[in-house]
């Protein structure tokens, strides 16, 4: 059994985030990925960046741990904080991040997309 301090883990994508690119996050897949229904990722995000439009490939959770962020869709938008639990529209959406940023963000892909029971 393995653990993951996530405290060590946001301060590593955090120093990762401001480095190299210009896109102002990092993320780190703590559990899934190719070929597992479930995925878990720690994203981070510096304080005015985005994360563009986009639709999520399945049912998706986002808990965040630090910071806040803004989700927007089409009609409406939501300020989410520290310690917030929410459900992503299964609509587009887009993440402004208010503040330097870290959430867990979990996705359920859905059964048909190469996943079986």
């Amino acid at each position: 059994m393995d653990t993951t301090n996530l405290t060590d883990l946001i301060d590593q994508q955090l120093t990762l985030a401001g480095q190299g690119d210009t896109s102002g996050r990092s993320a780190r897949t703590l559990h899934g990925g190719k070929g597992n229904a479930l995925r878990q990722t720690v994203v981070v995000m510096l304080a005015g960046h985005r994360m563009d439009e986009h639709l999520s490939p399945g049912e998706a959770t986002l808990l965040l741990l630090a910071g806040s962020v803004r989700v927007h869709t089409a009609d409406r938008q939501i300020d989410v904080g520290e310690g917030d639990f929410i459900v992503l529209p299964r609509e587009r959406h887009s993440v402004d991040a208010l503040e330097d940023t870290a959430f867990l963000l979990t996705v359920i892909k859905p059964l048909g997309h190469g996943y079986s029971e």
